[in-house]
């Protein structure tokens, strides 16, 4: 290239800019996978129960999903919005598949959980109108980091969010559709929590569960992020209160309560729902109440783990309950474990715990997705623990291995600084484009990013990256050698890569089957 356009660059060290290794690259690409199967295929993600009725439901695994690529965005690819964007849009779109939240139908009118006695309840076909914070909290949350990860506001629009049961043999009264949207279903979930004084929202009738409740909380706070207001700060204070009426979020033995029987307005004790329930309630509620989980975490964390030899931990599971149809760890003890381990910062206990799992319990590549598969066996010949549900397998490990030490805290708080919008970022890309970095580094005033097609296509790809104004004096390098650039006036490129600057836009395409690392910095 013609060095007379007078543009340098400040050398950068690439081994001090974090880069994912290649199984959180794939967990990433395998939650692409299963979100880009065609509408109704549930491949690798059906539960062992009918009616979504234990942990492995679709609700879960989809929310989970969404909020592991929403912690993997914020805080390990803050600058590729491309990897991210259009299977965020796409796990929304299966969120509101009938096949996911229709069992409301029936649920709504169930009296588990010991409320035999209580008056019966009508059914309830809209899964966001009454109850249903297992469902309604999680699509509420997933609208709202959309919204706040990306700067779109495509589903603050009328309608935007549908659900729809129109079976084609006519089996019931009369097809339906409920037409809700980002700020509609927030708008319902706090009714609901307001009229519930604020204990919190039931999940099925008569049983409010703490770790539910603490779901909406990050969406309200979201909501007041992107649109004013402190309805979290309101339901925080109303809920604390409203809890110190059962001594607060611990039961009597020192474990998080589970849920409240409403119709005789009894607490669950929470030992007895296992490490499931202490696990999944601190992960959740560190968000906003960081100090009392962290020390409620150190007196509880023992009694969740069991170490192994050669450095591996297993996890302490739930006895599946007699006369009980369902397999050992169905309840998910092991990824709201191992998703609360990585929200504390457990280094120690997170790596011991993700070397159990990929020792014994079955770590599949498919496709370039990295995940585990369902197996309904609780432990193999030695006796040790090889359970292993959708959510778990598909979500919750995957959230593990994305997360920081606070992440969901810190997310809570800021879902990004202040201009985060206005910085360079990759903002299309195709979908067989993995990345392991993609960040911009503001003392070097340089884009970063380091890619590969996981699928080896030599075909070229081509990137789009916003924010790069006309005048801008840059330079563009791929492993090193310089490939374009700009003195503000001008466009130099080389024949290895094409580049284009059209609307503070730079379209770049390249070959991709090796893995590379472009560096675009501003000079």
């Amino acid at each position: 290239m013609d060095a007379a356009v007078g543009v340098s660059n400040k050398e950068i060290d690439l081994s001090l800019v974090p880069e994912l290794d290649e199984k959180q690259v794939g967990s990433i690409r395998h939650i692409k996978n299963l979100s880009n199967l065609p509408k109704n295929d549930w491949s690798f993600m059906m539960p062992y129960l009918p009616m979504q009725e234990d942990h492995g439901a679709y609700r879960y695994q989809l929310g989970y999903m969404a909020f592991a690529l929403a912690l993997g965005h914020r805080h390990r690819l803050p600058a590729a919005p491309a990897l991210f964007k259009r299977t965020f849009e796409n796990l929304i779109e299966k969120m509101v598949h009938p096949e996911v939240w229709l069992y409301w139908r029936d649920t709504s009118r169930a009296k588990g959980h010991n409320a035999l006695d209580a008056p019966e309840l009508p059914s309830e076909v809209d899964p966001i109108r009454r109850d249903n914070i297992m469902y309604s909290a999680y699509i509420q949350v997933m609208t709202l980091m959309y919204h706040a990860l990306f700067n779109d506001d495509k589903y603050t629009k009328k309608d935007s969010i549908e659900f729809t049961f129109a079976p084609i043999m006519c089996l019931y009264d009369q097809h339906v559709t409920y037409g809700y949207d980002e700020n509609k279903i927030n708008n319902a979930v706090y009714w609901n929590m307001v009229q519930s004084g604020y204990l919190g929202v039931a999940c099925e009738p008569y049983c409010v569960f703490q770790i539910c409740n603490q779901v909406p909380i990050l969406g309200f706070r979201l909501h007041d992020w992107l649109n004013g207001g402190n309805t979290a700060e309101e339901v925080i204070e109303g809920h604390v209160k409203a809890w110190q009426e059962f001594g607060g979020a611990l039961a009597d033995d020192g474990h998080y309560i589970t849920f409240i029987q409403t119709h005789t307005m009894t607490a669950a004790q929470g030992e007895t729902w296992g490490a499931w329930s202490d696990s999944w309630c601190a992960m959740l509620m560190n968000t906003w109440n960081s100090e009392f989980v962290r020390n409620t975490y150190e007196k509880q964390v023992g009694k969740w783990l069991e170490p192994k030899k050669d450095g591996a931990i297993s996890v302490v599971i739930q006895e599946t309950p007699d006369g009980m149809d369902i397999p050992l760890g169905a309840w998910g003890d092991y990824g709201w474990v191992v998703g609360c381990l990585s929200e504390m910062g457990d280094e120690a206990n997170l790596k011991g715990v993700l070397e159990h799992a990929d020792r014994y319990m079955n770590p599949t590549w498919h496709n370039g997705g990295y995940f585990y598969p369902r197996n309904d066996d609780g432990r193999d010949a030695e006796g040790n623990l090889i359970a292993m549900s959708p959510t778990i397998g598909n979500a919750m490990l995957q959230y593990a291995r994305l997360n920081v030490n606070d992440g969901l805290k810190k997310f809570y708080e800021e879902p990004w600084e202040e201009g985060h919008f206005s910085k360079p970022a990759i903002v299309s890309a195709p979908e067989h484009l993995d990345f392991s970095r993609a960040v911009f580094l503001p003392e070097e005033n340089a884009l970063v990013a380091t890619m590969k097609t996981f699928n080896g296509s030599n075909t070229p790809v081509e990137i789009e990256i916003s924010n790069v104004p006309e005048g801008k004096k840059w330079l563009l390098s791929f492993d090193g050698e310089d490939v374009a650039r700009s003195d503000g006036s001008g466009l130099k490129t080389s024949e290895s890569v094409a580049v284009q600057s059209e609307n503070s836009c730079l379209k770049v395409r390249f070959d991709a089957s090796r893995q590379t690392t472009m560096i675009l910095q501003f000079i």
